[in-house]
């Protein structure tokens, strides 16, 4: 749930925050972040389905 919250909530806000007050270096930053936590949260949700299967889960090919 951390990283769908982030995604969804957390750094979108921030983003909405830091525009009106022209903080354009934190804007770039967090649009950065909000990116970087996309791609843990598809990878984290896809590991999930296997833990919940008791299968293993490779990251080859993910990264």
């Amino acid at each position: 749930m951390g990283e769908e919250f982030e995604v969804n909530e957390m750094y979108p806000a921030y983003i909405e925050i830091a525009k009106p007050q022209r903080e354009q270096a934190a804007v770039r930053s967090f649009n950065w972040a909000l990116e970087a936590e996309k791609i843990h949260a598809k990878l984290l949700n896809e590991a999930k389905k296997y833990v919940d299967q008791g299968k293993d889960w490779s990251l080859e090919g993910k990264i």
